[in-house]
């Protein structure tokens, strides 16, 4: 190592070059976009429901299950946000994420009023509790299933000219 500052130029140059992005032809159509909204998704919601219920599960102290419920909710209300958000859908996104936050914030309503729910087996806040949870868990769980989606919603505009003819079309699912 003669000198090592060069050589460590020398290598972030490469770096450099290998990084750089490649430069799409016009007939090559845009990378899929759904496997990162999919990813995006079911990491939040993964996340989330992992911690939360490892949160429900460690402890026995309502303060903490309480806390394992809330750090559900919010990363499946979060989950359909970002799915959509990740590839520029945040207004498509926000529409999903309406039912995930309902069940949280019924959720939230709920342990106000009833702060051993999740612990008593035979009350009636028992058997609303599970449907609190179902809705967030289904109302992300479409929201992800949406973002699949996201690349037939792309527009596409053809265009044609031709001898005494000029002419576009924008199709696409909007």
């Amino acid at each position: 190592m003669r000198d090592p500052v060069r050589r460590l130029l020398r290598v972030g140059l490469l770096a450099s070059l290998l990084a750089q992005p490649a430069v799409a032809s016009p007939e090559e159509a845009p990378p899929p976009r759904a496997p990162r909204a999919l990813l995006t998704g079911i990491g939040i919601a993964g996340a989330s429901l992992g911690y939360g219920a490892t949160l429900l599960t460690w402890n026995s102290s309502l303060a903490v299950k309480h806390t394992g419920l809330a750090v559900m909710h919010t990363g499946l209300t979060l989950a359909p946000l970002m799915a959509h958000g990740v590839v520029d859908e945040w207004a498509r996104g926000a529409v999903f994420s309406i039912a995930p936050a309902l069940g949280g914030i019924g959720m939230g309503a709920l342990l106000a009023v009833r702060p051993d729910a999740p612990i008593k087996g035979k009350q009636k806040s028992q058997k609303i509790y599970p449907v609190l949870i179902t809705v967030s868990v289904l109302g992300s769980a479409v929201g992800i299933f949406d973002a699949a989606f996201c690349d037939e919603r792309l527009p596409k505009v053809n265009v044609a000219v031709g001898d005494g003819y000029a002419g576009a079309e924008l199709t696409g699912r909007f």
